[in-house]
């Protein structure tokens, strides 16, 4: 009786065909003892590697590091430049929030060409600039009412020493007359 009951636990009836649960156990069982003796050999083999297969891969790391290599140096050389980009906008948006400011208080502007700036003196070389500063008037026109305005440009300019190449950052802000008074 207790001999019926495995053999009606073991076997099972799936999908019209009979498995033998016990027969299956025991093909995977001789399957992994299979896989073990294949990995023990590949490992106490003697036969190591041959020339070709270590020169294939000293090449393919060779340029899997040159690739990195170039990529971070690439990625430095683009967070300078960056990093120049935004001290050049601050310096501008800076001097025309200064300007307003001194217009406010005394009733007028100041606008002047190439004055000396710092760009950048954290690198080797201290980056150097020149911000300028134009006011203009003008009259903008909608419908049929006229608004006047003042605009002010601050732009900076610098080489960059690196590349060589001259970089250029502008702002403008635009002032418009409020109630009969004029802003800048």
């Amino acid at each position: 009786m207790k001999g019926d009951y495995l053999e009606q636990k073991g076997s099972c009836r799936c999908l019209e065909s009979d498995i033998d649960v016990r027969t299956t156990g025991r093909n995977m069982e001789a399957s992994l003892i299979s896989s073990k003796n294949q990995l023990k050999a590949l490992v106490t083999s003697n036969r190591g590697f041959t020339l070709l297969e270590v020169m294939i891969l000293v090449v393919v790391l060779a340029a899997m590091v040159l690739t990195i290599y170039i990529g971070v140096m690439y990625a430095e050389k683009q967070t300078k430049l960056n990093y120049r980009h935004r001290v050049a906008t601050f310096l501008a948006s800076g001097e025309i929030e200064k300007q307003y400011t001194l217009y406010m208080k005394e009733g007028f502007m100041r606008p002047y060409t190439g004055r000396q700036v710092i760009i950048d003196d954290q690198s080797e070389s201290i980056v150097r600039g020149s911000l300028s500063l134009s006011v203009t008037r003008d009259v903008e026109f909608h419908i049929t009412k006229r608004y006047g305005y003042t605009a002010l440009v601050a732009e900076v300019n610098w080489v960059d020493p690196e590349t060589k190449k001259s970089n250029k950052v502008v702002l403008r802000e635009d002032f418009y007359d409020v109630e009969g008074k004029v802003n800048p």
